[in-house]
């Protein structure tokens, strides 16, 4: 809980100086009459709000870490790097907000990966599944931000992806800096569930420890589905004797909403599985 408040605190200060900043900006290119970065400014100083509001719609309690490390790329992306416009002024600034968007993204991947669970918890066993999932979901994220840089240039005529000057090298170079970012963090991913925990693993299990009601509310185990199933396990048959084999298949039946399958293996023969009778009542075969 200290280290909780700690992060709360330095939530606030990160959350005065980006809006601060953002304020200054929008009226500094306001009365120059600078209609793009008066309103990359003012979408600036929209976006904590939007931030907030995202969190009360899906019902979600927000923690400290993953708001201070929103905020603070947010506003290395959004005030310094769109608004006063570091991104042309400091060599290789991009490339850094790019490789810090690697480490982002790939805090709310994890932390994707622990909700969809439905114990919340990862084995060290899934621990290389947890890894692929992280990694390519933040190099998907990646490709959609190029696609967003793409739109900003056929919208406003700005070529942000420097297409003129370095044809395709800049949205490369943004990309491989992002996998660069990502791959550190998947390092942190496997390092945590080897039994060596770190800050940047801990901000995604401290969201989904916080809200575990509400994620607990989300999944439905597969007994309300009302059927099982017989299977005969492959390479378990031996004659005049029968053997049990419990197995576990999870999968998701809407986004959001996991369902837990328990399938017991016995020797019945090949019998095919009934749903729910109409009635209500399970039908065990």
């Amino acid at each position: 809980m200290e280290k909780q408040a700690k992060y709360r605190l330095l939530s606030r200060v990160m959350l005065g100086i980006y809006l601060g900043t953002a304020g200054v900006c929008c009226v500094y290119y306001g009365l120059k009459w600078d209609a793009y970065h008066f309103s990359i400014g003012l979408l600036s100083v929209v976006i904590p709000p939007l931030w907030v509001l995202l969190f009360r719609i899906l019902k979600l309690k927000r923690t400290g870490p993953v708001d201070f490390m929103a905020l603070l790329f947010l506003y290395l992306a959004y005030p310094l790097g769109s608004v006063v416009d570091l991104y042309a002024a400091i060599y290789g600034f991009d490339k850094f907000v790019h490789t810090l968007s690697g480490v982002f993204v790939s805090t709310l991947c994890l932390a994707l990966f622990l909700a969809l669970k439905p114990d919340h918890e990862i084995r060290r066993k899934e621990c290389a599944l947890a890894a692929a999932f992280v990694f390519f979901g933040s190099m998907a994220v990646a490709g959609l931000w190029e696609i967003c840089e793409y739109g900003v240039h056929a919208l406003t005529g700005r070529d942000v992806q420097h297409v003129l000057d370095t044809g395709v090298s800049d949205t490369m170079q943004d990309m491989i800096v992002c996998m660069i970012g990502t791959l550190f963090y998947v390092g942190c991913v496997i390092r945590r569930y080897r039994g060596k925990p770190n800050a940047l693993t801990d901000a995604a299990e401290s969201f989904v420890e916080a809200n575990r009601p509400f994620l607990h509310h989300l999944f439905i185990r597969g007994e309300k589905f009302g059927f099982t199933l017989k299977v005969i396990p492959k390479g378990t048959w031996k004659e005049g004797k029968q053997h049990e084999e419990n197995f576990e298949i999870r999968f998701l039946r809407h986004p959001g909403a996991g369902v837990r399958l328990r399938l017991h293996g016995c020797l019945a023969g090949n019998v095919p599985y009934q749903p729910r009778g109409s009635g209500g009542r399970n039908r065990r075969l």
